[in-house]
């Protein structure tokens, strides 16, 4: 992990089970033109996608 991108804390959680998505564990991460597209999967197993914008160092949970 390239620790010079911060990240805020995220107060999402998991739309099925509550469970915080930072907890989740990483899939995979990929590099767009917008940031970073993360997938995490949660205990429950759900999928979560963010998108972590780099020049304004924020998370986005889609």
């Amino acid at each position: 992990m390239n620790t010079a991108y911060r990240e805020e804390p995220a107060a999402a959680s998991c739309a099925r089970c509550g469970w915080p998505t930072t907890e989740g564990a990483v899939l995979s991460t990929h590099h767009t033109s917008e940031g970073w597209v993360r997938y995490r999967r949660c205990p429950c197993g759900s999928v979560t996608i963010e998108l972590v914008q780099l020049d304004e160092r924020r998370t986005v949970h889609a």
